[in-house]
Protein backbone atom coordinates (compact mmCIF):
# COMPACT_ATOMS: atom_id res chain seq x y z
CA UNK A 1 0.00 0.00 0.00
CA UNK A 2 2.82 2.45 0.81
CA UNK A 3 4.36 2.12 -2.66
CA UNK A 4 1.00 2.70 -4.35
CA UNK A 5 0.44 5.82 -2.26
CA UNK A 6 3.83 7.24 -3.24
CA UNK A 7 3.19 6.33 -6.89
CA UNK A 8 -0.15 8.11 -6.86
CA UNK A 9 1.43 11.20 -5.28
CA UNK A 10 4.27 11.36 -7.79
CA UNK A 11 2.29 10.35 -10.86
CA UNK A 12 3.23 7.71 -13.37
CA UNK A 13 6.96 8.02 -14.13
CA UNK A 14 6.60 6.82 -17.73
CA UNK A 15 3.50 8.78 -18.68
CA UNK A 16 4.21 10.90 -21.76
CA UNK A 17 2.83 14.34 -22.60
CA UNK A 18 2.95 15.89 -26.05
CA UNK A 19 4.63 19.29 -26.34
CA UNK A 20 5.34 21.70 -29.13
CA UNK A 21 8.33 24.02 -29.17
CA UNK A 22 10.82 25.70 -31.48
CA UNK A 23 14.52 24.90 -31.54
CA UNK A 24 17.43 26.13 -33.61
CA UNK A 25 17.56 24.30 -36.94
CA UNK A 26 21.20 23.31 -36.38
CA UNK A 27 20.33 21.72 -33.03
CA UNK A 28 17.51 19.75 -34.60
CA UNK A 29 19.81 18.53 -37.38
CA UNK A 30 22.35 17.38 -34.79
CA UNK A 31 19.65 15.72 -32.72
CA UNK A 32 18.30 13.86 -35.76
CA UNK A 33 21.82 12.77 -36.71
CA UNK A 34 22.40 11.51 -33.17
CA UNK A 35 19.10 9.66 -33.30
CA UNK A 36 20.06 8.01 -36.59
CA UNK A 37 23.56 7.06 -35.49
CA UNK A 38 22.52 5.66 -32.10
CA UNK A 39 19.15 4.16 -33.03
CA UNK A 40 17.52 6.12 -30.18
CA UNK A 41 14.30 7.94 -31.05
CA UNK A 42 14.01 11.74 -30.79
CA UNK A 43 11.57 11.58 -27.88
CA UNK A 44 13.99 9.56 -25.78
CA UNK A 45 16.86 11.92 -26.58
CA UNK A 46 14.74 14.96 -25.65
CA UNK A 47 13.68 13.25 -22.38
CA UNK A 48 17.34 12.64 -21.57
CA UNK A 49 18.33 16.21 -22.39
CA UNK A 50 15.52 17.69 -20.31
CA UNK A 51 16.31 15.40 -17.39
CA UNK A 52 19.98 16.40 -17.56
CA UNK A 53 19.06 20.09 -17.69
CA UNK A 54 16.72 19.83 -14.71
CA UNK A 55 19.29 17.90 -12.69
CA UNK A 56 21.92 20.48 -13.56
CA UNK A 57 19.77 23.46 -12.63
CA UNK A 58 17.84 22.03 -9.71
CA UNK A 59 18.92 21.42 -6.19
CA UNK A 60 19.42 17.76 -5.44
CA UNK A 61 16.14 16.52 -4.05
CA UNK A 62 14.91 13.31 -2.56
CA UNK A 63 11.90 13.23 -4.88
CA UNK A 64 14.09 13.57 -7.97
CA UNK A 65 16.29 10.71 -6.89
CA UNK A 66 13.25 8.66 -5.92
CA UNK A 67 11.66 9.14 -9.35
CA UNK A 68 14.88 8.14 -11.09
CA UNK A 69 15.16 5.07 -8.88
CA UNK A 70 11.51 4.20 -9.49
CA UNK A 71 11.99 4.37 -13.25
CA UNK A 72 14.97 2.05 -13.06
CA UNK A 73 13.78 -0.36 -10.38
CA UNK A 74 9.96 0.01 -10.23
CA UNK A 75 9.19 -3.66 -11.02
CA UNK A 76 11.68 -4.79 -8.38
CA UNK A 77 10.12 -2.49 -5.77
CA UNK A 78 6.69 -3.89 -6.54
CA UNK A 79 7.94 -7.46 -6.08
CA UNK A 80 9.61 -6.53 -2.81
CA UNK A 81 6.38 -4.90 -1.61
CA UNK A 82 4.42 -8.14 -2.08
Amino acid sequence: MGLNLVLSLLGEPNMKAKISTRVEAALLRELRALSQSTGVNLSTLVDEALSDLLAKRSKISFVGHYRESLEKFGPLYEKLAE
